[in-house]
């Protein structure tokens, strides 16, 4: 790539970047050089190179009359915090499952040792243990496999709906000019 190409590629990825930049001034008096990413009606969300994502009250933001929030997706409460919950709990199951599955562990582990030391009609009791503790392990596995998924699953679902929200956000900005 010769400099000429190298420099129009900068400039359009320059151009590209700062479509959405915008100087928010706080009610505080505080103002920041942002990247506009969403809103919703009472919010704000935006992204700054050394805090990174930050979502923020509008009642907070001084000249909100001023920006152009027109380019921006307006997300519903449901659409992507909907999806972000969902995620959020499928995290917390898989806490729950590997909580799950180290206690049918700790169980099978028990009832091994039950089995070890058992004769005659203990030992029928201590290997039937066994085989439900092995069950329950199983199980545990299986539930804790199935939460994982879950993650994944509505990880790629959020993936896919903040694509579709930046594809609809530049679309309208493009039918803007």
């Amino acid at each position: 790539m010769n400099n000429r190409q190298t420099a129009l590629c900068l400039s359009t990825l320059l151009t590209f970047c700062t479509a959405n930049a915008e100087s928010l001034h706080f009610s505080n008096g505080d103002t920041l050089n942002v990247e506009l990413i969403e809103q919703t009606n009472a919010t704000l969300t935006f992204s700054h190179p050394a805090l990174g994502r930050q979502v923020i009250n509008k009642a907070n933001i001084s000249n909100l009359d001023e920006l152009d929030l027109e380019v921006l997706v307006k997300v519903s409460d449901k659409g992507i915090r909907a999806a972000e919950k969902k995620a959020q709990l499928a995290k917390e199951n898989i806490q729950i499952a590997e909580q799950a599955l180290e206690s049918a562990r700790q169980s099978l582990v028990l009832a091994q040792g039950a089995l070890t030391g058992a004769s005659g009609a203990q030992r029928k009791t201590a290997e039937k243990a066994v085989l439900e503790a092995n069950e329950k392990v199983l199980l545990a596995e299986q539930k804790l496999q199935a939460a994982r998924q879950d993650v994944q699953v509505t990880e790629e679902q959020i993936k896919v709906a903040e694509n579709v929200k930046v594809a609809k956000a530049k679309a309208k900005h493009a039918s803007l000019y």
